[in-house]
């Protein structure tokens, strides 16, 4: 969306996908306040944003965003979890640039979860290893609808955005009070793994224990939001 002439989004080099990460990590940080974050924007645009994958996960965020702008639009795009689950974790063990030392295999950091980190408070550094609770889409959106209006948040699944592009961009553009107006769409940041690869590392017996600990977030999600996602 970053292509519409009327929108513009912060693309900071300090991350290697472009992602500001401001509320959930650098808001921390000495010289990151709030003159900081307004500086990767470009207010001659009708609207400015940036990207956080982290922030619908890190509910520590949502007071912060909403005393920050209470007006805020936000677009979710929700994944198949256990296909979000295998991403991430292939993102974070098998790219040379994260400069992970011995990866897990992705049966051990499933297991780990279950075994140790479910009741784990989420931070933004022990959040990359939360790869099932992070797929929880209905706890989380629910949270979130404690601090912002529903008409103010957009939902798209991930699988509509890959085969219905046209329309589902029409459906962002129109929740963001814009013309609209198609870009060329490019797929950028996919993942660098096989069909082959993540069918070995999940199992059916793998694949199944994750069903189970997803199905009934899921149920809820779809009643919810009045949708069903064919996921599994």
């Amino acid at each position: 969306i970053s292509k519409h002439p009327d929108i513009f989004i912060a693309k900071p080099k300090h991350h290697v996908g472009a992602e500001l990460h401001y509320f959930n990590y650098h808001s921390t940080k000495k010289n990151k306040n709030i003159e900081w974050f307004k500086s990767h924007f470009d207010y001659k645009y009708k609207l400015v944003g940036s990207k956080n994958p982290n922030t619908i996960y890190l509910d520590y965020t949502h007071p912060f965003i909403s005393r920050l702008n209470p007006y805020i639009k936000m677009i979710l795009v929700l994944r198949n979890p256990i296909d979000r689950a295998y991403s991430e974790w292939h993102m974070f063990n098998h790219l040379s640039k994260f400069n992970v030392n011995n990866p897990k295999t992705f049966k051990e950091s499933i297991y780990e979860e279950l075994n140790y980190r479910l009741d784990e408070m989420p931070n933004f550094h022990v959040a990359n290893m939360h790869h099932l609770q992070r797929g929880l889409y209905y706890k989380q959106i629910k949270n979130l609808y404690k601090y912002f209006p529903k008409q103010n948040v957009c939902i798209i699944l991930n699988d509509d955005l890959k085969n219905n592009e046209k329309e589902t961009y029409e459906k962002i553009y129109n929740f963001l009070n814009v013309k609209i107006i198609h870009s060329k769409y490019e797929k950028k940041l996919e993942g660098k793994y096989s069909k082959n690869d993540k069918e070995k590392d999940i199992t059916p017996a793998l694949r199944k224990k994750m069903i189970n600990f997803f199905k009934s977030d899921v149920k809820k999600l779809e009643n919810l939001l009045n949708i069903k996602t064919n996921w599994f």
